[in-house]
């Protein structure tokens, strides 16, 4: 901060041109740019509510987020978006699309779908009108009539195939290809691919995995002429192949190859390098194991070398050799051991595992002997504890204040009493995955009706019934799932909490800004 001339406090930043702020902000997602920037200056309050290149990624967001970028940021606004209805964000479409209409984005350009409810299509019929939208990636083929009218598509990305996805091939026949740059496709068979080639004239970019059954396919393939030849500067196809990359010693001036195919996940007591698949020395095979990033100790096997680079690691066994793996980068951690001592544990991870934000305990276990224990994990914001249901005597823990900072949680539980209690206690959390393994006839009674279940929800838990801003999915194919999407009680930042625009104060600066104001965006507040 500087003083200005009038006595008033002047916000370095302030002093930046908003076109540099606006070319900052086209690398950053809507809602870290609004915790980041929102409400530190008036100067900057202006710029976001005129800033028209928002790109929206709602998967695996926070509920939290979620609600500020729906009670700030305007449709039109928004140039790129990701909806996403996995376990993480239940029903996450169905309430955004509830506030704002897909016709009202007009300036969208970009928008992919993840694990959409099939409830959820007709929210999206109109999105054929948006005029500028000329990229589609979704998961499914189902989801191609949506873009069946739209001519000027340059990106298409379908990442897999869902179950009975067969059932809407010819969808594919229905789309324009006329002036199509970039596709990916999961397989297509060689007719499919043909036909693509022939209408998709100025593809650059092809990701496929080809499906032929027989060498007449091939040949039939191969006879085929393009009457206008592409030119495709990228080209991906599932044929496995082995390429290799160069390594340079300095010190002797010597090019080694290395394979690329080289493993980046493996177990310790398996890796082994062959002689012959490099002409790397022995006392430079060092670089294979800086590949590796997911690692499973299940020996104590000696080494001469060091895993420098795991980010994923496993434990199978109840000892860590700290000599043959660097634990600051690991990531995430999935202990399978059933003899781990989970007060070691912990105390491995607070002092070695700084990077450490998820813990998957995959054992039954008790933690009455972490009663006294001296080590909760503030860093550990994902949780998975999928046998906690067999453990013993852990009715009356608090894990909570074991894990004070859990934002997403799976967990195995026996009854609808220890769901309502976690919901009450973990005050971050925000996506919880509950598998309910008994109690299953206490549960009949409030999986009749759906909104028996909201209902239920809002009685039980102190939590949601003062905050009903919330999401669920109840699962009940074979085992007995429930997953909600909840907005956090934690606190609000301090600088976006003690000066968080009112609802008046928002319309105030749209009308300011020459923005059009909608009831909606306040909504949640």
């Amino acid at each position: 901060m500087i003083s200005s001339s009038d006595n008033r406090l002047l916000f370095i930043l302030d002093l930046l041109p908003k076109e540099i702020i606006f070319t900052i902000f086209d690398f950053l997602w809507a809602h870290d740019i609004l915790y980041s920037f929102l409400n530190i200056s008036n100067y900057f309050n202006n710029i976001l509510l005129t800033y028209q290149n928002y790109h929206v990624n709602f998967k695996s967001i926070l509920k939290q987020q979620f609600d500020l970028v729906c009670r700030f940021i305007q449709p039109n606004q928004i140039t790129s978006l990701v909806l996403s209805d996995s376990n993480e964000t239940p029903s996450q479409s169905k309430t955004f699309l509830s506030l704002f209409p897909i016709e009202k984005f007009i300036n969208l350009r970009a928008i992919t779908l993840s694990d959409i409810e099939n409830d959820c299509h007709s929210l999206f019929f109109n999105i054929r009108q948006l005029k500028y939208l000329n990229y589609f990636e979704t998961d499914t083929l189902s989801h191609l009539w949506m873009i069946e009218t739209i001519s000027r598509l340059k990106q298409l990305i379908i990442n897999k195939y869902a179950d009975n996805d067969y059932n809407h091939e010819s969808l594919l026949h229905s789309i324009s290809f006329s002036h199509l740059r970039n596709l990916t496709l999961p397989y297509c068979s060689y007719v499919q691919l043909r036909q693509i080639l022939s209408c998709a004239s100025k593809l650059t970019s092809l990701n496929i995995s080809l499906i032929i059954s027989d060498c007449t396919g091939i040949d039939y393939f191969a006879e085929q002429h393009q009457e206008t030849p592409l030119i495709v500067n990228h080209l991906t196809m599932s044929i496995q192949t082995f390429t290799w990359y160069v390594e340079y010693n300095t010190d002797d001036f010597i090019l080694y190859t290395i394979p690329r195919f080289v493993p980046r996940t493996t177990k310790h007591s398996l890796l082994s390098i062959l002689p012959h698949s490099t002409t790397l020395p022995v006392e430079q095979y060092s670089i294979y194991y800086d590949q590796i990033n997911e690692l499973e100790l299940d020996s104590n096997d000696k080494s001469s070398y060091r895993y420098t680079n795991v980010q994923r690691l496993i434990l199978s066994i109840t000892k860590i050799n700290e000599n043959i793996i660097d634990l600051s980068k690991v990531e995430y951690l999935c202990v399978k051991s059933l003899s781990w001592p989970l007060k070691k544990l912990f105390q491995i991870i607070k002092t070695s595992m700084t990077s450490l934000y998820h813990l998957k305990i995959d054992f039954s276990f008790s933690m009455i002997q972490l009663s006294d224990n001296i080590y909760p994990l503030e860093q550990i914001r994902i949780i998975d504890l999928p046998q906690f249901s067999c453990s013993f005597k852990n009715d009356n823990i608090d894990l909570s204040s074991l894990f004070p900072c859990i934002e997403r949680l799976t967990i195995g539980i026996n009854s609808l009493h220890q769901m309502t209690d976690i919901i009450d206690r973990f005050m971050h959390l925000s996506s919880g995955s509950f598998h309910i393994m008994n109690d299953h006839t206490d549960i009949n009674y409030i999986l009749t009706e759906t909104d028996t279940i909201y209902k239920w929800l809002i009685e039980k838990t102190n939590r949601l019934a003062r905050n009903r801003s919330f999401t669920y999915r109840l699962d009940s194919r074979s085992d007995i799932w429930i997953h909600l999407w909840i907005s956090s009680e934690s606190t609000t930042p301090e600088k976006v909490l003690n000066k968080m625009l009112s609802g008046e104060q928002l319309m105030e600066l749209r009308e300011t800004n020459g923005q059009h104001n909608c009831s909606r965006c306040c909504s949640l507040q």
